[in-house]
């Protein structure tokens, strides 16, 4: 094994960075998380469904107005291979006895993309 040059020392560090940073912002149960824009025309990593293959463009698209609620985090749902949801439900005031929508989240590339914001 040769030496490490220095440009692959300097991509090593930025990605164990980039790890750490990820890691440090990954939720939990019970954390808050508001959510952001979506990452293109509509949002590819919320869903208002498990049932992927039924989603429909008019099930995206009754997702836009969920910009900048707040969620809370009630769950995680782990998928074949390393996908893991988190699933959530809408922060409503104190006062009233409605349950908020219910999401899935797939945290990791949610993050990546602003779809969502950790507020802690």
């Amino acid at each position: 094994m040769g030496r490490k040059s220095s440009k692959e020392i300097v991509k090593l560090q930025y990605f164990e960075k980039e790890e750490q940073r990820l890691t440090a912002l990954t939720p939990e149960i019970g954390s808050v998380i508001r959510i952001g824009k979506p990452s293109n025309r509509y949002y590819q990593y919320i869903f208002s469904s498990l049932d992927f293959l039924q989603q429909k463009i008019s099930d995206l698209a009754e997702l836009l107005d969920i910009e900048g609620i707040e969620v809370e985090i009630t769950g995680f749902i782990k998928l074949k291979g390393s996908h893991r949801l988190a699933v959530v439900q809408e922060r409503l005031d104190e006062g009233e006895n409605t349950i908020g929508k219910k999401l899935f989240i797939e945290i990791k590339n949610a993050l990546e993309y602003k779809e969502i914001i950790i507020e802690n």
